[in-house]
């Protein structure tokens, strides 16, 4: 490229990068200022109640199932857990939310199996 394209070429784009600049300097301006927060006092208990320290009691403790045992089903995903606590129980679905979690019982090629064999 010659010197006089390069030239014009870096003149052009001071150009660009000057006025993306005074146009974001003054959208920042123009922005108007933030809503001052409202001061809140803190809660309080109510008129004719008193506080009670069962709110301070502690926790129970975890629930040990010693029998409990992971179901295998076909329905299975892999974000979602069946379990049987007991014998005389239902299962019960546990399901892992806000966790991605990849399947990994199909394969890409037994799914398009699978595909084609209900569409066929």
């Amino acid at each position: 490229m010659p010197f006089r394209d390069t030239l014009l070429n870096l003149a052009i784009t001071c150009v660009l990068v000057l006025i993306i600049v005074l146009v974001a300097v003054l959208l920042k301006e123009s922005r108007p200022a933030p809503l001052q927060a409202l001061p809140v006092a803190v809660a309080q208990v109510p008129a004719g109640q008193t506080r009670s320290d069962a709110s301070r009691a502690a926790l129970p403790q975890f629930k040990i199932f010693p029998k409990a045992r992971l179901i295998e089903s076909r329905a299975n995903e892999a974000d979602t857990l069946r379990i049987k606590v007991s014998d005389t129980e239902d299962e019960h679905i546990f399901v892992l939310y806000y966790v991605d979690a990849a399947d990994i019982s199909l394969t890409i090629r037994s799914a398009c199996r699978s595909r084609r064999v209900t569409l066929a």
